[in-house]
């Protein structure tokens, strides 16, 4: 028997103390006597043991104690354990775009093999992509059956998509993965392959880049899946304007006349704010359109010091307004974590050694919610929110006699980000960050307002600089979700596919800016045996014995309930 909660039982010794009250208390003793002036003396003619006679402790009392004392211990919440033969596996999905359209049903029939081998009693870890929630709890084989019937394919790739680990007490793990699939080797992982749906032909690369002559070059590159020959039509549209309709700008059939051939074309265009390519009339297949959008960037080289961050480094490689070098002398701007950056260059210094110039470092406090912060009006911090921020440890910045940088966020009266003012002559922009960003420390750096706050800063930092026209497109995994985006151009999500992620066209945000979305280089394969029959043979684990918990306190919750209702009965009576 183990407590959840074993400080309730603190509450156990009111109870107590009320049941020596009740037991000590000088009980109403009767007397008949002839006057007033004799009540004294019969008073003390009753010696001891007759008034301890008298201290009676009644059925209802004791009933109402004994309710009061199992809501203490319910409150308490006693567990023991039941121990039982039944099994604990794990079940992979990856629903990614080379399943196509009917993924869903793919998954389900596959899956519907290995969960009927399994006992009620047996539990399912089951494990789904990052951007689907990852790692569920334990769950019965019928519950897993109705969470993979909701489930839709996400257009991206197999190879892209990131698995979380299975619980330590998965005896094995069993990966519904498309044909080709790299999978974790191990010695409990039993790999089931699912048929690929690719079309005949497919979209395997394409690309776009602005000429001198204010026109675009693309380039299309088209893959044959097929044993024979095909021929598709290759239609090429144009938006104007984020404002305006997608207008015809060519069309050619392109004929693919050997077995899993390629073939590249190259087109030049009038310059546009975007680009929609289409393989083989209306197909809405994610793999045969292809979305560019063209972007006026202004590209600044930027040099990483300190220990490395991962989240940082993915961020300086996304951005399409940064370029990554390896020499500080060379970069536009600096992010420097822990370390000093070299003068005279703009930089981020995140949880830096050395405090700013007239402040200086508090006591080390934490854990602290930021979303109880004061957040300054600045464009450094434009729509970053600290809602649900937290971190674990900090120690923030106290002002000195002069305070010539500008608080972004504050803690009370110390500050966590600063910034130097803009528009000094001879000050080097610098934005200051007083804690460590590191997952073990904060979960700032794993929300989306990290990555706006990270587009702020290095624009702030370096501002001038010549713009670039570039024609860009994003992978869903990179656009990630964006519930304000609306469609402009492309064809609606297949019936089923969750919207998690945008589905390949062109969209507007609420500043009126376009994106891209495109999805290249999917591979099919034939899986080496059909998914029903692998998972009909695939070796399930031993039953063992497992210790099951189970929570009384509901029971003993009714018990105390039943004892008062008796106990005030009785006294009432």
């Amino acid at each position: 028997m183990t407590l959840l909660s074993p400080w309730f039982l603190l509450g156990l010794f009111p109870v107590v103390a009320v049941a020596l009250w009740v037991m000590l208390r000088p009980g109403r003793q009767l007397a008949v006597v002839g006057s007033l002036a004799l009540w004294r003396k019969a008073a003390d003619a009753m010696d001891r043991s007759a008034r301890r006679r008298a201290r009676l402790v009644t059925a209802s009392w004791l009933l109402l104690l004994a309710g009061a004392a199992a809501a203490v211990i319910a409150a308490a919440r006693p567990v023991y354990y039941a121990a039982n033969r039944a099994r604990r596996i794990a079940v992979a999905v990856w629903p990614s775009a080379e399943l196509g359209p009917k993924a869903r049903q793919r998954i389900v029939a596959a899956a519907a093999v290995l969960l009927d081998r399994l006992a009620p009693q047996d539990r399912v870890q089951l494990l789904l992509p990052a951007v689907l929630g990852g790692a569920t709890d334990w769950l019965s084989p019928a519950e897993t059956r109705r969470r993979l019937a909701s489930l839709g394919p996400l257009p991206v790739g197999a190879g892209e998509l990131a698995m979380p680990p299975a619980d330590g007490d998965a005896s094995c793990v069993y990966h519904f993965a498309p044909a080709g699939t790299d999978i974790p080797a191990g010695p409990n992982v039993v790999a089931i392959e699912l048929a690929c749906d690719l079309p005949e032909v497919t979209i395997a690369s394409a690309g776009a880049a602005p000429l001198p002559d204010e026109r675009v070059q693309l380039f299309v590159g088209l893959r044959n899946r097929t044993g024979g020959a095909v021929s598709r039509d290759l239609t090429i549209e144009i938006l104007e304007t984020s404002e305006g309709r997608a207008v015809p700008a060519g069309s050619e059939q392109v004929v693919l006349d050997s077995p899993r051939a390629r073939v590249e074309k190259v087109f030049e265009l009038p310059s546009a704010a975007g680009v929609a390519i289409r393989c083989g009339g209306r197909s809405a297949h994610l793999t045969t359109r292809a979305y560019f959008v063209r972007r006026q960037i202004a590209v600044k080289k930027v040099a990483m010091l300190g220990p490395d961050e991962p989240l940082v480094r993915r961020f300086v490689k996304v951005a399409p307004w940064l370029e990554l070098v390896a020499d500080p002398a060379e970069a536009d701007l600096v992010i420097a974590n822990v370390e000093e950056p070299p003068a005279g260059i703009p930089a981020l210094l995140l949880n830096p050694r050395r405090s700013p110039p007239a402040w200086r470092r508090g006591e080390m406090t934490g854990p602290l919610s930021l979303g109880k912060a004061d957040i300054a009006d600045d464009e450094v911090l434009r729509d970053v929110s600290f809602l649900g921020v937290a971190v674990r440890s900090v120690s923030p910045w106290i002002a000195g006699d002069t305070t010539p940088q500008k608080r972004l966020l504050n803690y009370r009266r110390d500050a966590l980000m600063l910034r130097t003012q803009a528009g000094l002559v001879g000050v080097t922009r610098r934005i200051y960050v007083a804690f460590d960003i590191g997952v073990e420390n904060t979960n700032f750096s794993m929300s989306e307002s990290f990555v706006l706050f990270l587009a702020n800063a290095t624009r702030w930092l370096a501002p001038a600089k010549d713009e670039q026209v570039r024609y860009e497109y994003l992978t869903p995994l990179e656009a990630g979700p964006q519930p304000t985006w609306t469609r402009v151009l492309g064809p609606a999500p297949p019936a089923g596919a969750p919207g998690v992620l945008p589905w390949p066209g062109i969209y507007k945000d609420k500043a009126g800016g376009l994106h891209a979305v495109s999805v290249f280089g999917l591979r099919a394969a034939a899986p080496k045996t059909p998914a029903a029959e692998a998972a009909a043979v695939a070796t399930l684990p031993q039953a063992r014995h497992l210790a099951a918990p189970r929570e009384t306190w509901p029971l003993l919750l009714a018990a105390a309930m039943l004892l008062w209702l008796s106990g005030w009965a009785m006294r009432l009576r």
